[in-house]
């Protein structure tokens, strides 16, 4: 009951520094298991090359994991995208970088805004698990109609700053190590 199922995900592609991003999300809205399509979009869109920025790499290697656990046979590619992971959450956990905005918090949730223009605050879903316990709804048919739509909206909005705000984040540090 506590498993980490995998839904959404939301990337923004830098192929060369300094080059237009292409974003590429994917949000399941049928009452299936999300998990095959949610492993199939993520391989197809990180490829075999280049660097994965994340946030908090030790929670998103643990979702690979369990997808390679769950997919044998397309476990090797699962794994090799852990390879390619640079956790952008370490120079503000370890404090290499900090403001005092932070209020000594490494969250995404506090560094964004201390370190760009960008915050949660405004958005209807402004953290994880918030979009994950409103999924159970839509999964449970505890949501339908117009609050759905809605909810669509809002974690699709949620989940790109999520991404736009790791480029944002890495464009801070590129400028402050200039």
């Amino acid at each position: 009951p506590y498993q980490k199922i995998p839904f959404q995900l939301s990337l923004h592609i830098e192929e060369k520094k300094g080059n237009f991003l292409k974003h590429k999300k994917y949000l399941h809205k049928q009452k299936s298991d999300p998990r095959p399509k949610f492993a199939e979009n993520l391989l197809e869109h990180c490829q075999k090359i280049g660097t994965i920025l994340v946030y908090n790499r030790s929670f998103e290697m643990s979702i690979i994991k369990s997808l390679a656990k769950t997919f044998p046979d397309i476990k090797n590619d699962l794994l090799a995208l852990n390879d390619r992971m640079v956790d952008l959450l370490e120079p503000f956990r370890s404090r290499y970088l900090y403001r005092s905005e932070q209020m000594s918090s490494a969250s995404i949730k506090k560094v964004l805004p201390a370190f760009t223009n960008k915050s949660y605050k405004n958005l209807a879903i402004q953290d994880g698990l918030s979009a994950s316990i409103k999924y159970e709804d839509f999964f449970n048919k505890r949501m339908t109609g117009s609050e759905l739509e809605a909810y669509w909206e809002a974690v699709d909005k949620y989940c790109e700053l999520d991404t736009m705000g790791m480029v944002d984040l890495l464009k801070s540090i590129r400028a402050l190590s200039i």
